[in-house]
């Protein structure tokens, strides 16, 4: 399956809020008289178009919109307040923001890394859920230790960073 890629429009917009519904999607909201819109539009385009060519396992959806001419038809265009706006979905469901902490958005390595992250993230929050009841079982097994080691207060780090080489795995079990 290829990463699905939409330039919002009134032909198309009915199959857009169907995919975004369902799958990844990551969309540009854009204004056409904004003038950081027009600075980010080229970068955007490279990397719709690098995006139209790659394979997935899971639907993924990368679409621009301009949010006046499709206000109230085009999946969030409501929930819009500023220009350029660049927004990930999981299933229908605001994942995250593009922000600066994600790079520069007029860099399209940036906003392929933002998508990658997305994937990423979406499917480690699925993996964390059927791990839960494991974790539970363990836990009281570490309380018989900790009374046995009363010196030994070392704190365990709750997010657990992945390695580059782990994370380059992922991303092409993804199709990256």
């Amino acid at each position: 399956m290829f990463i699905k890629t939409y330039n919002v429009d009134d032909t198309n917009v009915d199959a857009f809020n169907k995919d975004v519904k369902k799958g990844t999607a990551v969309v540009a909201y854009t204004a056409d008289w904004c003038g950081h819109c027009q600075r980010m539009k080229p970068s955007w385009n490279k990397f719709q178009n690098d995006c139209n060519s790659k394979k997935c396992k899971k639907p993924v959806t990368v679409a621009s919109c301009d949010v006046p001419s499709n206000q109230g038809n085009a999946f969030y265009t409501n929930n819009v307040r500023s220009f350029p706006t660049i927004a990930a979905f999981k299933n229908g469901k605001l994942e995250k923001m593009f922000s600066q902490v994600d790079g520069n958005r007029e860099n399209p390595k940036d906003l392929e890394r933002f998508l990658k992250n997305v994937m990423v993230v979406s499917r480690r929050k699925s993996k964390k859920k059927g791990n839960k009841s494991k974790k539970k079982g363990n836990k009281s097994k570490k309380k018989g230790n900790k009374s046995k080691k009363k010196g030994n207060k070392s704190k365990k780090k709750k997010g657990k960073k992945i390695s580059r080489k782990k994370f380059k795995k992922l991303a092409k079990m993804l199709g990256y």
